[in-house]
């Protein structure tokens, strides 16, 4: 089973409401997304997640985790490459963060090791 997080790179979210990520930085303009209707449109302008947050997102990742071993899988794969939420916290050509998530190697690692830590079956 594979878990992931959509991030900045969605147009729609519940109420309406920004994308998140990493980042305020918004997708090039250059890249677009298609639409229900089968146009294109740009990517919408994402919001910073703020740190109190984070640990929300991290404990989506393990009710998912637990979800998937009650169904019956016998492992999860994180999904953190392609621009989803992970992969921008890797990156610090996206990761502009101030605070404990950025900077560093170390400090943008954080939240991918809290992530993984919290998916361990131990965890459970």
């Amino acid at each position: 089973m594979n878990l992931n997080f959509c991030d900045r790179g969605t147009v729609y979210q519940p109420d309406g409401g920004a994308p998140v990520s990493s980042t305020n930085k918004a997708i090039s303009e250059r890249w677009k997304i298609m639409t229900p209707d089968g146009s294109y449109d740009r990517y919408s302008q994402p919001r910073t997640l703020a740190a109190e947050e984070i640990p929300e997102i991290v404990d989506q990742f393990r009710r998912g985790a637990i979800n998937a071993m009650r169904a019956g899988f016998h492992g999860v794969e994180i999904h953190g490459a392609y621009g989803y939420i992970i992969d921008q916290f890797l990156k610090d050509g996206i990761n502009d963060r101030t605070d404990e998530y950025g900077g560093s190697l170390e400090n943008r690692c954080k939240f991918l090791m809290q992530v993984l830590t919290d998916c361990l079956p131990d965890k459970f």
